[in-house]
């Protein structure tokens, strides 16, 4: 299909115009293509932990994606950057943007986006130790969850909300909750999450003084952990059940587990690990009444811990140092350690307080910029919206008028073409009328030379003039034929081959009931093969030349005489083959005479192949290339 630009000039005017409205509307438009690219990167960059360069990259997305109005892409930009805060530390900042990120997973009515959201939000605030807000938000999360289908992440609020509720004393609604995560857990069949469960139910039964239980937890813990390999994981269960053996005064259990976490902290070569281990020695060589071996381990830890500044650690230590004293009698030294001890527990818990306070505060400040954030996000959607609606409405009107005009040179462009097709359909049927006279008229003249013909051939005494007359009448009575059938035919370069073999077969027939012979003819060619004027009176004639010979000659002795024509085309090349069941070639065939001579000038004005057999009757294989009709070019 070919596109006719206009000719009028106004018509051209008009359509650069409207192009050029269309492609300045498609300019001022952000590519999604492109935003799809940005967010892309981002994934990449959080992949390999460039999260400044993925904070800048977020940057140039939301302005894209608030320009375009993406509610879906805005929401993800809002979710990578809570999530990136969240690896940095800025749990604040990160909870801002889990709250943005909810609040479009919401107008997308997105419950599985809205559960993963606000877990997301609980676990910062659990990490900036607001438990007691964490828990509200898990709760509220855990409610939201029971429409959703993904198990994994209802079992994780379960234990999250377990742990929680263990950190605020109430172990026996802790174990509730933990143990629906377990059973959560061991039906989709994850593995670590078994393991941290098994370790949290392992330190309720520890704040119960159920010793007995919490050892067995603590194991099944360990089992999961050594099945996942994590190092870190299972030195810390080692370590748990050492201590929980020394409490218990079972030394000899217990050094067997602290010596395992110690070899892998050893291995790990972590400060504060190697300090866990050095104060558990210590307390186990105290228990075990060598003194000299336990100071020695508790030297050792105050060594890194004054490298490493680790309150909590410091004040283990300084306890065992205080008993170390005491026992032997060293109370000088057990009184000025105990102050050092009783200060640091000050510190520490004046410091946890501040701490708790400060972020009490800042969390209901946090809270009034967050809606501060989220009004002033609304009216930056709005005012790209108004401009984005001002900015279409004035192409919509350009275009509006653009149109108007285009119609009207439409309109009069269809009425003068409307004049002209009706001028030359008139045309058009006076050609085709004088088409048909000319044909009437050539038919007639064909008639009249086959007539003259006829008499001359009746009037000359030699044999060869006759035959080469006869022979000439057959052929304008084929030339008659098919100028007969072109009389429906629209274009003489396109003749229907199946259809005109068939009028001129069931000549033939006519004629073999005349000389009252039972010769079946039979036509095996599809209807959609055409051929142009030339090649199909060659091809006719060829047939009749062939058909009057197996007439003639060929079935003399045959009992049920039969002929059949079979035509096949493929790639634009014809193929022909001619059969009879007759008495093959006879002697008169093969000698060389004017039908022979006639079938190889016609066979060459086909630029065909031809090949003859005889075997059981005669074939004849004809292979010619059809002419295709000439393209016509536009004017």
């Amino acid at each position: 299909m070919k596109f006719h630009f206009p000719t009028h000039p106004v018509s051209r005017y008009v359509v650069l115009a409207l192009a050029l409205v269309i492609f300045s509307s498609w300019q001022q438009r952000p590519d999604r293509s492109e935003l799809d690219s940005l967010l892309e990167k981002v994934r990449r960059q959080i992949d390999v932990y460039a999260l400044d360069s993925a904070n800048r990259t977020l940057d140039l997305a939301l302005d894209q994606a608030l320009y375009l109005g993406d509610s879906n892409r805005i929401r993800r930009i809002y979710g990578d950057r809570g999530y990136i805060l969240n690896l940095t530390g800025e749990y604040e900042a990160s909870i801002t943007a889990y709250k943005l990120a909810y609040a479009y997973a919401e107008g997308l009515r997105d419950s599985s986006l809205m559960v993963a959201f606000s877990r997301s939000i609980g676990l910062n605030f659990q990490r900036m130790g607001l438990h007691a807000v964490a828990l509200d938000q898990y709760l509220a999360t855990l409610e939201l969850a029971k429409n959703v289908s993904d198990k994994k992440i209802v079992a994780n609020l379960n234990n999250s909300i377990g742990v929680l509720y263990q950190q605020n004393n109430a172990p026996d609604v802790s174990m509730n909750y933990l143990r629906q995560a377990l059973a959560l857990y061991n039906a989709i069949g994850d593995q670590e999450g078994v393991a941290y469960v098994y370790n949290n139910m392992a330190i309720n039964f520890q704040q119960k003084s159920e010793f007995d239980s919490c050892i067995y937890y603590n194991e099944l813990a360990l089992e999961q952990k050594k099945t996942l390999g994590d190092l870190r994981d299972i030195s810390s269960t080692f370590n748990n059940l050492g201590e929980i053996f020394l409490d218990l005064a079972l030394l000899d259990s217990a050094y067997a587990y602290l010596q395992e976490a110690y070899s892998i902290h050893r291995q790990l070569n972590e400060p504060e690990s190697m300090v866990i281990s050095y104060n558990n020695f210590a307390d186990y060589w105290l228990k075990k009444g060598d003194y000299s071996r336990s100071g020695e381990y508790l030297d050792s830890a105050a060594q890194i811990i004054r490298e490493i500044q680790t309150k909590e650690l410091a004040i283990k230590n300084a306890a065992l140092r205080v008993q170390l004293y005491e026992i032997t009698h060293r109370y000088d030294r057990a009184l000025q350690t105990y102050k050092i001890w009783d200060s640091l527990k000050t510190d520490l818990f004046m410091n946890e307080k501040i701490q708790v306070q400060e972020l009490g505060n800042m969390y209901l400040l946090r809270e009034k910029e967050f809606e501060k954030e989220q009004v002033a996000q609304q009216a930056n959607l709005f005012e790209i919206k108004s401009a984005q609606f001002q900015t279409t409405s004035l192409l919509l009107g350009v275009v509006g008028v653009l149109l108007t005009f285009f119609s009207l040179i439409t309109y009069r462009n269809l009425n003068t073409q409307k004049q002209q097709s009706k001028l030359i359909q008139e045309q058009n049927y006076v050609i085709k009328a004088q088409q048909t006279e000319i044909r009437h008229r050539t038919s007639n003249s064909l008639a009249k030379i086959q007539t003259v013909i006829h008499t001359i051939r009746r009037k000359a005494t030699d044999s060869g003039t006759k035959s080469e007359l006869v022979l000439a009448g057959r052929i304008l009575q084929t030339a008659a034929s098919l100028e007969r059938h072109l009389y429906d035919v629209e274009d003489e370069l396109e003749v229907p081959l199946a259809e005109y073999l068939t009028g001129l077969l069931d000549l033939h027939r006519e004629l073999f009931r005349l000389e009252k012979s039972t010769t079946q003819l039979t036509l095996d060619c599809r209807e959609d093969i055409v051929l142009p004027v030339n090649q199909i009176l060659s091809l006719g004639i060829l047939l009749d030349e062939w058909l009057r010979n197996s007439s003639k000659y060929a079935f003399a002795n045959t009992q049920n005489p039969q002929i059949s024509i079979q035509l096949q085309e493929e790639n634009q090349v014809l193929t022909l083959h001619y059969r009879d069941n007759g008495s093959g070639l006879t002697e008169n065939q093969q000698r060389r005479g004017t039908g022979t001579e006639l079938i190889e000038k016609f066979a060459q004005d086909l630029d065909a192949t031809l090949t003859t057999e005889s075997d059981a009757g005669i074939h004849h294989c004809l292979r010619f290339k059809i002419e295709t009709k000439p393209t016509q070019t536009d004017v």
